[in-house]
């Protein structure tokens, strides 16, 4: 905001919570921390006595279930590629990928829900569950510099296949960033 370049270190944590620090003075770049919304909070399973366990987390480590993944940071466009988990009115989960400007951290364009279905062999509808952790860092290709002519550049996110025994199937959903 000042109009000068800094080395800059992107601080988020799992309670969808963004601040950007200059990297080699510590002050804090964004005037203040971005919010991408309510994490999710998962309901403690254990029983008095037992270690503490929650419905998506066996050990109950922790409370705020937001940005679990490294995002990935667009040079070109001046963006960050973030997905968390939040939760809307009701309590459900939802899935999102944002892209925000490096510069300020504002979200020029509202964040894209994250959906996806397919069959398998069987005939069996298998959906992206709101379950799934998207813990694997975020893919950008490519990284810097312009694709060939015709194509763009694709964001990777993968999830994973669930804690169910005998049910698991992960995902990697590619989204087209210049959409964002």
């Amino acid at each position: 905001n000042d109009g000068q370049k800094h080395d800059v270190v992107y601080v988020f944590s799992m309670a969808n919570t963004i601040w950007a620090f200059d990297a080699n003075t510590g002050k804090q770049i964004w005037p203040k921390p971005v919010s991408l919304g309510p994490a999710f909070r998962p309901r403690v399973t254990s029983k008095p006595g037992q270690h503490r366990a929650t419905e998506i987390d066996s050990w109950g480590i922790n409370i705020h279930w937001g940005i679990l993944s490294t995002p990935v940071i667009d040079l070109d466009a001046h963006k960050m590629y973030i997905v968390n988990w939040t939760i809307d009115s009701g309590g459900n989960r939802l899935l999102r990928l944002h892209a925000l400007q490096l510069e300020d951290g504002k979200e020029p364009k509202p964040a894209i829900p994250i959906q996806a279905s397919t069959t398998n062999a069987a005939g069996k509808t298998l959906t992206l569950g709101q379950g799934q952790k998207q813990r694997a860092a975020l893919l950008l290709v490519p990284l810097q510099g312009n694709p060939p002519a015709g194509q763009h550049k694709t964001l990777f996110a993968a999830f994973t296949g669930g804690e169910n025994p005998g049910a698991p199937h992960g995902w990697v959903v590619a989204f087209d960033v210049e959409a964002m």
